[in-house]
């Protein structure tokens, strides 16, 4: 098969059965009787293609083909899918996958007879004259010697031939006490490693060649397999439970780069948890991989890390390792790029007078970048973000622009996506966010976002899915935990409670007043009746006014409860004449949830004076316009679509 042929489209693949079990590929649910399980869409995939030719056997090279699009990928991405197929198949029965050695897998459901088509009574070759025979005997004598000797030598120059730098490294953790049960999990939480790190196309050393990086030939080990990165560890059983220690180090330097802790009790030490943690560094590391300096490149994954936490004071500390990431890296892009950035997202957070120097450090460190290596398109977010705020298409076109030169950076692709939002046109947005998402699965945020994009348009079961997904990942993401308690105030506010309860338990934790608020939203939801929408109307202002509860969210569900007045003056405070230091977001204005705003009369000044409304007629008209015959679709005939 030629890579792309047949691949797996989950979205278009039909449900089926498998045994007891409903197979639902396009929301990636695997049902038994009431219990629901959602699986990974790699290992979703696998499970496709295998049940597709059930009873028949699938090489690895047509899993690849139909599962990766025929990337190169390891043994132990397609060994992590099957392991995980073959647990739910212990749990729940009806089928199991047979190894083929050197061949593939075979999925059958129990009770079914074996369909691999076997040839009855194949007929004999005719056999070729006796001369013929002794002939072929001599010239396969020669030929054989011939390619037993090339065989040879490219044997041995392939195995003295280091490898380029550019792998990856995961030992097993070394148990420290606590006997089989720190040998197992340190064993699990590096295989879960490998696995995560296949499944985002990092390669890494297979697991049964690594045992000589820890001996006396480490050095000449590492440059033979081609290893740049190496991440160790130890697990010590405490009386609290198991405590683990990762760390990674340079192979050539023996330098540790970064180092993290997790500790009994905090649900990061779960190894699918611990591994996202740990790759998305490792990720970052290799991004740095071309710089020989240390200390550059330890600054640049303490700054990633900064990146993935909200809030001034995180972007503050990112800034500050990207300023030594380039003053021991002058010449490195992304560097220069993510200095830029990291002042470019400072603007929005500080006070009136810090601006103009950070747009100028922005800038100047943007263009340096740009200079140093013409296809970084991070360059883009920050020039983007430092066009007016109110030129939307010019910020669409540097977006477009970087895109162009590297259409795989991730945070290009959500943030075109969120000013699209932003003009009111979701149904493009989608799939850029969508692609930021798989392109950055390790993003709480992008994840989050996804998902809140996909309730927008519409699509609930598979909102619903992407964010208990991301929940299970990072239950300590703010962001993931305030999409999901969207997304349950939409499917059944009733269980909103039930969210709440979960949130007092997030890092850094909401006020108390935001629950105040959110529970008087639900109750107004649900019963709908004067006095809860009077009572949710008071508790969601205070949490407003108090700075614990955000604009957007208040104006959405003001809205929702019928408190359109409350809703429009919130708005009009939230999006002033006078233009900002940077772009608010005004597309809770334009979501189908909040169609009663736009039939209010301020609603068409409002969006007059955000710029939106000049946007509209030269370019592309809101989604909104397809269904509402509000001001001002009727004058936008002229332009957009």
């Amino acid at each position: 098969m030629a890579a792309g042929e047949d691949s797996i489209d989950l979205a278009r693949a039909a449900a089926f059965a498998l045994g007891p079990l409903k197979i639902h590929p396009s929301t990636l649910e695997v049902v038994s009787g009431a219990r629901r399980d959602t699986l990974e869409p790699r290992i979703m995939q696998v499970l496709v293609a295998l049940a597709q030719r059930r009873g028949e056997v699938v090489s690895r090279e047509d899993l690849i083909t139909q599962c990766w699009d025929g990337r190169s990928v390891g043994d132990d991405a397609i060994n992590r899918c099957i392991g995980r197929l073959r647990r739910l198949a212990e749990a729940e029965g009806g089928f199991v996958i047979e190894t083929i050695p050197r061949v593939g897998y075979r999925l059958k459901e129990i009770g079914a007879p074996d369909t691999v088509p076997v040839e009855a009574n194949p007929a004999p070759a005719a056999a070729p004259p006796a001369k013929a025979k002794a002939w072929l005997r001599r010239w396969w004598v020669v030929t054989a010697g011939i390619v037993l000797v090339a065989a040879v030598t490219s044997a041995q120059l392939w195995f003295s031939r280091p490898e380029p730098l550019n792998r990856v490294a995961v030992l097993p953790l070394q148990p420290l006490g606590g006997g089989d049960a720190a040998r197992v999990f340190g064993a699990t939480v590096a295989d879960e490693i490998v696995g995560v790190l296949n499944e985002n196309q990092v390669q890494a050393v297979a697991q049964s060649k690594t045992a000589v990086l820890r001996g006396p030939e480490r050095d000449d080990a590492a440059r033979k397999l081609g290893v740049d990165f190496i991440l160790d560890g130890t697990v010590k059983n405490t009386p609290q439970g198991l405590r683990v220690m990762v760390h990674l180090d340079r192979a050539s330097s023996h330098l540790t780069l970064w180092s993290a802790s997790f500790e009994a009790g905090d649900t990061s030490i779960e190894p699918p948890r611990l591994a996202a943690r740990v790759v998305d560094v490792i990720k970052a590391a290799l991004e740095a991989a071309e710089l020989r300096d240390d200390a550059a490149v330890a600054a640049y994954l303490k700054a990633h890390e900064y990146s993935r936490v909200p809030g001034r004071a995180a972007s503050t500390l990112r800034r500050d390792q990207m300023r030594i990431v380039v003053a021991h890296a002058p010449d490195f892009s992304l560097g220069r790029s993510g200095l830029a950035w990291s002042s470019a997202t400072l603007i929005p957070l500080v006070e009136p007078p810090e601006v103009p120097a950070l747009r100028d450090d922005a800038r100047r460190e943007a263009l340096k970048a740009l200079q140093l290596d013409p296809r970084n398109g991070e360059t883009y977010l920050t020039l983007a973000a430092l066009a007016p705020v109110r030129d939307y298409a010019e910020q669409e076109r540097l977006y477009r622009r970087g895109l162009a030169v590297q259409p795989d950076e991730p945070t290009l692709n959500s943030s075109l996506a969120a000013l699209l939002e932003h003009l009111g046109r979701y149904a493009d947005a989608l799939p850029l966010y969508e692609r930021a998402a798989l392109l950055d699965p390790l993003s709480p945020r992008k994840n989050a976002t996804y998902a809140a994009a996909l309730l927008i348009s519409g699509k609930v079961a598979q909102a619903r899915t992407t964010i208990e997904r991301a929940a299970k990942r990072w239950p300590d993401s703010t962001s993931v935990w305030t999409t999901r308690l969207t997304i349950t105030s939409f499917i059944n506010p009733a269980d909103m409670n039930a969210r709440l309860a979960e949130g007092h338990h997030v890092v850094p934790p909401p006020e108390p007043d935001f629950f105040t608020a959110i529970a008087a939203a639900s109750d107004a939801l649900v019963h709908n009746t004067p006095q809860a929408r009077a009572a949710a109307r008071a508790s969601v202002l205070a949490a407003v006014a108090n700075g614990h509860f955000s604009t957007a969210r208040a104006i959405e569900l003001l809205t929702r409860i019928g408190e359109i007045d409350a809703a429009m003056a919130l708005a009009e405070q939230a999006f002033p004449a006078e233009p900002p230091a940077a772009r608010p977001d005004a597309s809770v204005l334009l979501r189908p949830s909040t169609a009663a705003l736009r039939r209010d009369k301020r609603f068409l000044g409002l969006v007059e004076r955000l710029g939106l409304v000049a946007y509209w007629k030269k370019h592309t008209a809101p989604d909104f316009c397809r269904t509402e015959t509000v001001a001002p679709c009727p004058n936008l005939a002229r332009g957009g679509r």
